[in-house]
């Protein structure tokens, strides 16, 4: 009996080297994945830029080749990023989910606050700096999030 209370408490401390190998394939897999996909954004912009004017090709079949580039691009970062993410303990799903409330309410009050400003002074080409104030106090959010779950941990 104190033997197996003894080895379930030493299972926990120890991390199992197959686990953390594995983690590390998947992120170089998923970083793989995304860096090919990236070279095919590059290909598809080289593709359009030579082959109109270079190789004449009808402008129609040449832009439905770089859709095809592209979306073979996309595909395969949505593949990698279902395939290999990181799976989340539940206390991270919890603080994602308040976090996410959080910004919503954020976002409709920001919106409201926008609109309100706008319609008040016609202001328009100069209210849209709201939504950078807006993205910067979400990221700021996140790290204060980022940051109380690191205090956390220790």
């Amino acid at each position: 009996m104190f033997i197996e209370l003894a080895s379930k408490e030493l299972s926990k401390d120890i991390k199992n080297p197959i686990d953390s190998n594995w983690e590390k394939l998947k992120v170089q897999k998923k970083a793989r994945g995304i860096a090919i996909s990236i070279v095919l954004y590059f290909l598809s912009i080289v593709w359009i830029m030579i082959s109109i004017p270079v190789l004449s090709i009808n402008p129609i079949v040449s832009s439905a080749i770089f859709l095809l580039i592209c979306g073979i691009a996309t595909g395969i970062i949505i593949y990698v990023c279902i395939r290999y993410k990181k799976i989340k303990t539940p206390k991270e799903t919890e603080t994602d989910k308040l976090r996410h409330q959080i910004s919503d309410v954020v976002a409709i009050i920001v919106t409201i606050i926008y609109l309100i400003i706008s319609f008040k002074t016609m202001a328009w080409h100069l209210t849209w700096i709201i939504w950078i104030i807006f993205g910067l106090f979400e990221e700021i959010l996140k790290l204060v999030f980022m940051l109380r779950s690191y205090k956390d941990e220790k």
